[in-house]
């Protein structure tokens, strides 16, 4: 499961896309 704030989320949008990318293509970061 992954759980992100909105804070991160407006921060460091680019990042949660690639890190739910990631984890829906079974990838660890």
């Amino acid at each position: 499961m992954l759980r992100f704030w909105n804070s991160d989320v407006l921060r460091n949008e680019v990042g949660v896309l690639e890190a739910i990318l990631a984890k829906l293509q079974g990838r660890t970061l």
